[in-house]
């Protein structure tokens, strides 16, 4: 089989990762596994897709992105719109995506099954990002907010910038429009550094031992002779072990852990069903690791099955595309 290019690479990173996201929101926010094994019992080998949705904290149809995804999603729309990242163009998608009218605004809509809201859950920083953004604030990134979503929806940034010198300043510029949070930015930033090497070459099984001086990956290196220690350890374990919520830097720990621990960096389903499987915030883990396997497979990699069960799937997939061909042409 023929080496993939750089540009296939990127479409993959990016149709990964939103697939990822999609394949895991039925099951997104169950910190109870107990729980978590009766849904999927009898459907252990393949736990994508459930459907009904199964979270608690709200009703998305299964197939639909979560919060994270759509995050994702409205970057890759303002990307290809501005043809390269523009700050207004970026949050203009974001209030179209979760403000007023859109299917985040639950205003009347009724709850579901055991009271589960039906309708998208804006996460801490889209609620601050919104009401910054109605009073027409310069800043409209929340100050403090420690949380995963800025790993989580890079994949359309580094698609397009992987290799560009200026990388690391558009993924702080795009991070701060929601965390104007330095941790968040950090660690968006190590996550951006991961990623792009998955685009620009082949991964092998000891990049993380080949990364682990750089720069950019400093406000994690304390951790990561633990994670790559424990690269054997079952990686639900190591979940439960740093904890699995979107808190960072432990849901990024336990994201390059997945990498580590899968069976191989080629097997999308196999290292998807690991983090799908290892509960409490596996979306925000599923976009950046989708998004590192995606580019190591190209988007032939991934399931067709998987890629037609996920909402708005011929619109990723042009998306991708057009994003690529602005990298190509620039």
């Amino acid at each position: 089989m023929a080496e993939l290019t750089v540009q296939e690479r990127a479409v993959g990173a990016v149709i990964g990762s939103l697939v990822a996201d999609a394949a895991g929101q039925p099951l997104h926010w169950i910190y109870d596994i107990k729980r978590l094994d009766q849904i999927l019992k009898g459907r252990e080998a393949t736990p994508e897709f459930v459907d009904p949705g199964q979270g608690p904290f709200y009703c998305q149809p299964t197939g639909a992105q979560s919060g994270y995804g759509d995050q994702t999603l409205a970057l890759l729309k303002a990307l290809v719109a501005g043809k390269g990242f523009n700050v207004h163009l970026y949050r203009q998608e974001l209030y179209k995506t979760f403000g007023p009218n859109s299917e985040y605004d639950l205003k009347g809509k009724p709850k579901g099954q055991d009271q589960v809201q039906t309708g998208g859950y804006r996460h801490a920083s889209i609620k601050a990002f919104l009401t910054a953004y109605e009073a027409r604030k310069e800043k409209t990134g929340i100050s403090t907010d420690a949380q995963m979503d800025g790993v989580a929806k890079i994949a359309p940034i580094v698609a397009l910038y992987a290799g560009d010198p200026k990388l690391a300043q558009y993924v702080e510029e795009v991070v701060r429009v929601t965390q104007d949070d330095n941790l968040a930015v950090q660690c968006s930033i190590a996550a951006a550094a991961i990623l792009e090497e998955f685009i620009l070459r082949p991964p092998t099984e000891g990049f993380l031992e080949q990364m682990k001086d750089r720069l950019e990956l400093s406000i994690i290196a304390s951790r990561l002779p633990e994670i790559l220690q424990r690269r054997s350890m079952a990686h639900r374990e190591m979940v439960q072990q740093i904890g699995s919520s979107c808190a960072i830097p432990g849901n990024l720990l336990n994201s390059l852990h997945c990498l580590l621990a899968s069976p191989s960096l080629t097997d999308y389903p196999a290292t998807i069903r690991q983090t799908l499987t290892a509960g409490g915030c596996n979306c925000s883990r599923l976009s950046f690791v989708g998004a590192c396997i995606g580019a190591a497979v190209g988007s032939r990699g991934i399931p067709r099955d998987w890629i037609k069960k996920t909402r708005h799937c011929d619109l990723i997939e042009k998306l991708s595309q057009d994003l690529v061909a602005l990298r190509v042409s620039g």
